[in-house]
């Protein structure tokens, strides 16, 4: 762990920051989370994220780190199925990182996933990844999302259903704002 490293915005990376300048040995754990965000400045370094991101073993930050640092890299779409797997991951963390990474790269193969992911509604009670794959979904700008994002429009997190309007807008170039009814019809006459 360095003292003098620049820790940009993330509080993974400030933390393991900290804990190393404390004078105490990183844990395996902050080892992890300092290499992932490493490797995220070198795109030869992709197939090792993509591995400690599907590695269940590694520390749950380390993974969303891992996530995260292929979103940064050019040849992080080629991890598509690491991220897409992800997004299944137990930590939201995980899945939330893994479903943006997804919209970064604009990743079509995973609009499906994203949609389920979505709609995890009740099943998801933590609502960072479904804002995740709402904002993901509008980045891939896939039109067969359409239905799905008109669904989330009435998710009980505001949050969700304002992004996926923004994520409407962004794939069809209507504005409708919240309002369901006019994104339905809309989406009914143009299939």
């Amino acid at each position: 762990m360095r003292c003098s490293r620049s820790i940009g915005g993330s509080v993974v990376l400030a933390l393991a920051f900290v804990a190393g300048c404390a004078g105490k040995d990183p844990s395996p754990a902050d080892a992890d989370r300092e290499l992932a965000a490493e490797w995220g400045d070198d795109e030869e370094n992709a197939d090792r994220l993509a591995g400690m991101l599907g590695d269940a073993s590694k520390d749950e930050l380390a993974r969303a780190q891992a996530a995260r640092s292929l979103g940064l890299i050019a040849t992080g779409a080629g991890q598509a199925p690491a991220l897409i797997k992800a997004l299944s991951d137990p930590s939201p963390i995980v899945r939330h990182d893994a479903a943006e990474t997804l919209g970064i790269h604009k990743v079509a193969e995973a609009s499906g996933a994203l949609e389920q992911m979505l709609a995890g509604d009740a099943r998801d009670p933590v609502v960072d990844p479904r804002r995740a794959a709402a904002k993901a979904l509008g980045g891939i700008r896939n039109r067969a999302s359409v239905g799905p994002l008109v669904a989330a429009l009435s998710d009980r997190d505001p949050g969700v259903a304002r992004l996926a309007a923004d994520s409407l807008r962004a794939i069809t170039g209507q504005d409708f704002g919240m309002d369901r009814q006019a994104w339905a019809k809309w989406a009914a006459e143009h299939p």
